[in-house]
């Protein structure tokens, strides 16, 4: 009977011994939510989550954003409930809420001196989120909405707040988080694709980032026009800033990308067949940019291997005969789709991104002579190629140098073209 006592006892202790190692040595929780550096991508034409996947993350870092960590969006629109319920949120939770938007929402008709109905229906999340934030930004330490005219640093008439970026202090277990998107905070969104690249933990990012946004919200009475730069965050990474004083093409980001660009002499694995490849997702491309559109043709009539996906809409006519027109007797070898589906009256699909992605030889003299011939490379953001994306728009855009984004973002690309309905376009003379 003692032994057996002695055994019970025994028993008992290691059981207390084991529950007290196990309290000793599991570690403390940690928040669950946390956000993963590199890009996203939505799919229209898939299910709700992934139709929803950026807004989402967006949604889910303002949800996430705890008590005195600061929240900070530039964007052009805001109509997703989704959003809105999280901003409401996070501010009750006494998280501090800041956004850059334009006013578009408040335009009058051309022909009227009212609202229509859809811009009254527009500018009513607006009308809460200042009721909510309130729009006095003389202390940047609190929330705060600045409702931006002519995109907020230029004199032009048709200027906009064309910017899409998402800032984090503090997120879940994440911290110093910027989101660079082509995508609005905007339901409709969702039947566009889109793409978004997110970077954790980048400390120079996020200032560049914050810096930028806080000369929006400065919003001088003369404006700031020209307000660009080229910020090296990182031997991979590049932040470009806009607008940009356009006299010659050596402000312009997207011509002097493609002058670096050489067709041939690129290492084994790169490129495809021996030749350098160019993917070109374009929301809009007007007659404007044009130089660009030429210095593309010319590449390609030099043997690199170039796509452009784009909407049928907002491609001028004058980019189409510039990239696809046979000259001197021969073949254009540039392919262009467009991404524009109309499934019904009240449901339209279409291409918002406006990224670019280079497979091959890029003749950068930041590069060591074999990184130039070891290119991945993708250029993302938010401008389109117009003169008001260059020359007076709020933008953003980065230069990601790597591999694994570059196949990224040529994966969605691929994804974006087998799922378009249309065919390939070839320019035809009017007359």
């Amino acid at each position: 009977m003692r032994a057996k006592f002695k055994t019970i006892v025994v028993v008992l202790m290691m059981l207390v011994l084991s529950a007290a190692s196990l309290q000793i040595f599991t570690p403390h929780p940690v928040s669950a939510y946390s956000v993963s550096s590199g890009a996203m991508f939505n799919n229209p034409y898939g299910t709700t989550a992934q139709k929803r996947i950026i807004l989402d993350q967006v949604k889910n870092a303002i949800r996430n954003t705890p008590k005195n960590s600061v929240v900070r969006i530039a964007t052009y629109s805001i109509r997703d409930q989704g959003i809105y319920d999280a901003i409401v949120y996070a501010k009750n939770k006494g998280a501090i809420i800041q956004i850059v938007i334009d006013d578009h929402s408040y335009y009058q008709d051309d022909d009227d001196d009212v609202l229509s109905n859809k811009e009254r229906e527009d500018s009513k999340m607006l009308d809460s989120l200042k009721s909510l934030l309130k729009t006095n930004t003389s202390d940047l330490t609190k929330s705060f909405i600045k409702i931006c005219s002519r995109g907020c640093m230029s004199n032009s008439a048709y200027a906009s707040q064309h910017a899409k970026f998402y800032m984090f202090s503090t997120t879940g277990s994440s911290k110093l988080v910027s989101m660079v998107s082509s995508s609005n905070l905007s339901p409709g969104h969702t039947r566009a694709w889109n793409d978004m690249y997110k970077k954790v933990g980048d400390e120079k990012l996020y200032n560049e980032l914050k810096d930028y946004f806080y000369v929006m919200v400065k919003e001088d009475d003369d404006k700031v026009n020209y307000h660009y730069q080229n910020i090296a965050i990182s031997s991979t990474l590049r932040l470009y800033t806009f607008p940009r004083n356009v006299d010659d093409n050596n402000d312009d980001v997207h011509y002097t990308m493609l002058e670096k660009i050489r067709c041939t002499g690129m290492a084994s694995g790169y490129g495809y067949n021996g030749k350098t490849v160019i993917h070109f997702a374009m929301f809009k491309w007007l007659n404007s940019r044009d130089d660009v559109a030429k210095k593309l043709r010319s590449l390609a009539d030099s043997g690199c291997n170039v796509k452009v996906l784009t909407s049928q809409k907002n491609l001028e006519a004058g980019i189409l005969k510039e990239l696809t027109e046979p000259r001197n007797g021969k073949a254009s070898t540039i392919q262009v789709k467009g991404a524009d589906y109309r499934k019904s009256a009240d449901e339209e699909y279409y291409m918002h991104s406006k990224f670019i992605d280079i497979n091959g030889y890029y003749n950068d003299p930041e590069l060591t002579s074999a990184q130039r011939a070891r290119a991945k490379i993708v250029f993302a953001g938010s401008p389109n190629l117009t003169t008001t994306g260059i020359s007076s728009n709020s933008e953003v855009m980065l230069r990601i140098r790597s591999d694994s984004q570059q196949a990224a973002y040529a994966k969605q690309f691929s994804v974006m073209w087998n799922n378009s309905h249309s065919k390939t376009m070839k320019y035809v003379d009017p007359n």
